[in-house]
This record gives structure tokens, C-alpha cells and sequence, in this order.
């Protein structure tokens, strides 16, 4: 793939998760200081005060198997770098892959968001799952942050 085909299928893929996301009553931005490996940060309450965000790394590709399995699960080698950068991480960190060709898009978790009675905590998700990203699947990941920030954190 020439540099700009790779310049394209970035774009692209980022601009489709882009438009998924903001069917919702939710602030997209784009990261510009790529140090931690995101691409987005999305508030999912941005009418309300305080930090109730969630990270997203962007996959594209010509071809849904070059990064996904016949299993669903993300190839592991796609994401070993993003989990050492998201060790340290205060807040959920998901992960959509796009075959740009078709539009169709996936879901999963890199760091999930989990409530456990009163406690929250954050998941590394192993092997990491991905679900076609329907309307339904957004709206479920949007209400897991949000009950996450509810039951307040403990790793922030």
C-alpha cells in the first residue's frame, strides 16, 4: 500500500467512526498528540461538567481480515503496541476497525469499563472482541462509560 492509499484508508476509517459516534449525543475530537496512540476522544455527557470520556484507536483496511479473524477478535499483533501504551490509562479505550471498501464497521474493547457492585474499574480485554458497529452496539458502549462514570472509578 503506497503512502497515500495508507493517508486515505486512515482518513477514511476515521471519518466513518466519526459519523458513527456522533448519531449520539456525544463530543468527538480528534488527538492530535498521538503520544498515548489514540485517535478520538469522545465525551459521552459533554453538557455536563467533568471528565466523562472515553478513548477510541481507529483501524482501517481494504480487507475486514487483514485485522479481524473469523472469530471476531482483533489479530493480536495489530494492537501490542496500543496495550503498552494504554497501561497507565485513566478511562475506558475502545476500538473500531473499518474496511474502508464497504464501510462495514466493528466494536470492542481495549480497556473495557466495569462496574462491579459499587466499585468501577477498567478491564484489559484479552483476546480483544469486536461486534459490528450497529447503532445498538454504540448506544450499549455509551451507557456502560456512563454507569462506569457514575459508579466512580477507582483507578482515576
Amino acid at each position: 500500500m503506497t503512502s497515500s492509499e495508507a493517508w486515505f484508508v486512515g482518513d477514511r476509517a476515521q471519518n466513518l467512526a466519526i459519523v458513527l459516534l456522533t448519531r449520539f449525543p456525544v463530543s468527538v475530537k480528534r488527538e492530535t498528540n498521538n503520544d498515548r496512540g489514540l485517535d478520538l476522544r469522545a465525551a459521552v455527557d459533554p453538557d455536563k461538567p467533568g471528565f466523562r470520556e472515553f478513548g477510541v484507536e481507529i483501524k482501517g483496511t481494504t480487507r475486514i481480515s487483514q485485522l479481524v479473524d473469523q472469530h471476531h477478535h482483533v489479530h493480536a499483533e495489530r494492537i501490542r503496541a496500543s496495550r503498552r501504551l494504554l497501561k497507565d490509562c485513566p478511562f475506558p479505550v475502545a476500538v473500531m476497525v473499518f474496511d474502508v471498501t464497504t464501510d462495514e464497521g466493528f466494536f470492542g474493547w481495549l480497556l473495557a469499563p466495569v462496574v462491579s457492585g459499587a466499585r468501577a474499574g477498567l478491564a484489559e480485554v484479552d483476546p480483544v472482541s469486536v461486534e459490528p458497529a450497529t447503532n445498538e452496539t454504540i448506544a450499549q458502549a455509551l451507557s456502560q462509560v456512563r454507569n462506569w462514570y457514575k459508579a466512580g472509578p477507582w483507578r482515576i
